[in-house]
């Protein structure tokens, strides 16, 4: 796609590093570690979750997550994930309802 550029975040700093590697000589796709310190800068037409919600356990990085996806977006937000809240969490996963 012409004009079309792709700016990732991920919780894991390893995945960050695996897509800066993979896409490294690409200069309109850029990667960043999502955190409570992230602060959007760009607002696009689709915003994309895709597996990240059950992998955030705190509370208020949960809420900032979905206010910025929402946020950040001027026409859709896409979310693959589980949607129901489950009290039996899991090493590394989360389940909520949202």
């Amino acid at each position: 796609m012409v004009g079309c550029e792709v700016v990732g975040s991920d919780i894991s700093q390893k995945a960050v590093n695996l897509c800066e590697e993979k896409h490294s000589g690409d200069k309109t796709k850029t990667f960043s570690v999502y955190d409570s310190n992230y602060t959007p800068s760009i607002k696009t037409d689709l915003t994309m979750s895709l597996d990240a919600i059950y992998h955030i356990f705190e509370d208020d990085l949960y809420l900032k997550y979905i206010d910025d996806l929402i946020k950040t977006s001027n026409k859709y937000v896409l979310i693959y994930s589980s949607n129901y809240n489950d009290d039996k969490w899991q090493q590394h996963v989360r389940h909520r309802k949202f």
